[in-house]
């Protein structure tokens, strides 16, 4: 089983900027390892394993794809994007914007641009709008990546005539993503 101590940072001899996480090399800065230890005090260490394996899926993908866009920014709110499942952060909204709105103040205490704070903020809050968050900014898209598999009609209402109108259509199910995934929690 996979506990939070597997996902300890190695800090990087070769740049001062980016570490080794599990094997994976991602940037490194102040702001990532401030959203780490606050996700860490969280989430319970499933969710905390969830957002950071979801952090290093985008880190590999956006390598992969040669995706330029600002790391950090990913980084930050791939790792924020559950903090409204936690008893800590509430609000009356959806938990994505609870907690988008969440992580936006918690960078904004950092001294982080307007602009990079809203797009922390769309990355958090589309996560699991996965076909609007893959046409937004690249860090938006990105994130969404690495936190779920896109799917084109699982969260519209296409979703709906699919399932009444083509025969043998069978959308994608979270639930079923999670029970196949190929780690234990």
């Amino acid at each position: 089983m996979t506990t939070s101590m597997d996902f300890e940072m190695q800090t990087s001899t070769a740049t001062e900027s980016s570490r080794l996480i599990a094997g994976v090399r991602v940037p490194d800065s102040s702001l990532i390892t401030d959203a780490i230890e606050y996700a860490r005090k969280l989430y319970e260490p499933y969710l905390f394993n969830h957002a950071m394996r979801s952090w290093l899926f985008a880190a590999k993908i956006g390598q992969s794809k040669g995706i330029d866009c600002d790391l950090e920014v990913v980084a930050v709110g791939t790792i924020l994007h559950d903090i409204g499942l936690s008893a800590a952060v509430s609000g009356s909204n959806r938990f994505e914007v609870d907690a988008a709105d969440a992580a936006r103040s918690f960078v904004k205490e950092r001294g982080i641009s307007d602009r990079r704070a809203q797009l922390i903020w769309d990355l958090v809050a589309l996560n699991s709008t996965v076909s609007i968050a893959l046409h937004k900014e690249a860090e938006v898209a990105l994130g969404t990546m690495g936190i779920a598999k896109p799917e084109t009609s699982s969260d519209n209402f296409l979703r709906d005539f699919g399932e009444r109108y083509l025969p043998g259509y069978k959308p994608i199910s979270t639930v079923d993503l999670l029970m196949d995934a190929p780690f234990e929690e």
